[in-house]
């Protein structure tokens, strides 16, 4: 009777175990990071572990692909100048061993992006410093403006002057820096839990959650867009321009930019390949009326064409605007106005025909 009482004991832990694993990985990788962000954050970069990451695409087919002795000599006038460079940084970057680094727009103000980023690193923070602080000063340009100020427990370095200012400060083992001292002084709350709200935060946003609900639990990188912000600059560019030179050069119209909440996107590696999951959010939009096609009784037996339209007074109210339009199109603007204002958004417009062919009439004989 023990030794049942003990398998059923081991049996239970078990199935919490399942459960809570298969329940807890989708809030994984990025709970970590995007309770430190604001809700209003306008795009947002995550890559969770840079070691595996990197591991993973040295094993996918197509930096293989890229080792081939005649890819590198065809690559290499193009990558002796930056090769230097690059091994520098992936060194560095080997001995910080980051994760949860993370790259974000939280505001556009005058044109102005406002940045935060971030990382975890391995080792103590004197040795992390000796890698930062080469990195800051590449970053600004003017490294003669320096000062420190003390912001709770924290020291918070600020380096250049604004608009080229950068501002980092250690937590931990995490690294913050930011363009804009308040978004900094706000992680920093975030991060040491004197924050009380989690519904002001990125994690909490209905739109940012129900587009990380198409995305893979696991990933390499991803990345996020809220385009609210984008589409208000994007839509001042297009009053500047001609509706069809605005649709060839962003792929969109002008009205259809304000229609996207979210953009997502996030990549993984699997057995050597890369899969790719994209996800754009567009509310539903409401679907047209119901052409009832009453003027069908109108035609006879003998009626050879037609032809039922739904014509909408919005849509078409801007013909005969261009400079090349019909006469036609002052005279429909002035019939979609009328339409407008006595609350017919929408007209059911038919066109019949009949056949009108001739009768063949037959000679006639005449007997004498």
């Amino acid at each position: 009777m023990k030794r049942l009482g003990l398998i059923v004991l081991i049996a239970a832990v078990a199935a919490g175990g399942i459960y809570y694993g298969s329940h807890r990985a989708p809030s994984t990788p990025h709970a970590t990071v995007t309770t430190l962000l604001p809700a209003s954050t306008v795009a947002f970069a995550h890559l969770p572990d840079f070691k595996r990451t990197r591991d993973e695409w040295r094993e996918s087919d197509i930096y293989k692909l890229y080792q081939e002795q005649a890819v590198q000599d065809f690559l290499k006038p193009l990558s002796v100048q930056q090769r230097g460079a690059t091994s520098d940084t992936l060194s560095d970057l080997d001995r910080l061993d980051p994760e949860d680094a993370f790259l974000a727009v939280t505001l556009i103000e005058n044109d102005n992006p406002h940045f935060v980023g971030g990382f975890r690193f391995h080792g103590s923070q004197a040795s992390a410093e000796e890698i930062i602080g080469k990195w800051r000063a590449r970053l600004v340009h003017d490294n003669s403006t320096h000062e420190t100020i003390n912001y709770e427990t924290h020291k918070i370095d600020i380096v250049g002057a604004t608009p080229n200012q950068i501002a980092t400060v250690y937590d931990g083992q995490w690294l913050f820096a930011s363009n804009d001292l308040a978004e900094l002084k706000a992680v920093i709350d975030r991060a040491d839990g004197r924050a009380k709200d989690p519904k002001l935060t990125l994690e909490n946003d209905g739109t940012f959650r129900g587009a990380m609900a198409h995305m893979t639990s696991s990933y390499a990188v991803l990345f996020y867009v809220q385009p609210k912000s984008v589409a208000e600059k994007v839509a001042d560019v297009g009053r500047q321009m001609s509706p069809q030179d605005f649709q060839r050069k962003f792929g969109l119209a002008g009205d259809e930019i304000q229609h996207i909440q979210s953009v997502c996107g996030a990549a993984k590696f699997d057995k050597g390949k890369i899969h790719d999951v994209l996800f754009v959010g567009i509310p539903r939009l409401p679907l047209s009326p119901e052409l009832t096609r009453s003027s069908l009784k109108l035609g006879t037996a003998d009626t050879f064409l037609y032809v039922v339209a739904l014509l909408n007074p919005d849509r078409l109210a801007g013909i005969g605007q261009t400079g090349n339009a019909l006469a036609l199109g002052s005279w429909l603007q002035k019939v979609f106005d009328v339409a407008s204002r006595t609350g017919r958004a929408a007209a059911t417009t038919s066109v019949t025909g009949r056949a009108m062919w001739p009768r063949r009439r037959t000679p006639r004989t005449r007997c004498r």
